[in-house]
């Protein structure tokens, strides 16, 4: 696509584990030099992130990398 901007919401909550993984293992290939913004409760997604916002009753209440929230 040649959109800049991605918007994912719970973008794999309907896939199994491996079909999921291979899709996060090649996400690099699809978004590269593009912004992707995704909603997940799946906490183990988010060290392919660069930078996690951490909601809670609609506000940001933490803002980092995935190696600090994951401390």
């Amino acid at each position: 696509s040649n959109a800049s901007v991605f918007l994912w919401d719970e973008p794999t909550s309907n896939l199994d584990e491996n079909t999921e993984k291979q899709i996060f293992d090649n996400l690099d290939e699809f978004i590269h030099g593009k912004t992707l913004i995704m909603v997940t409760h799946r906490r183990y997604l988010i060290k392919y992130f660069d930078r996690v916002l951490v909601m809670k009753g609609g506000k940001i209440i933490r803002d980092c990398s995935p190696d600090k929230l994951l401390m």
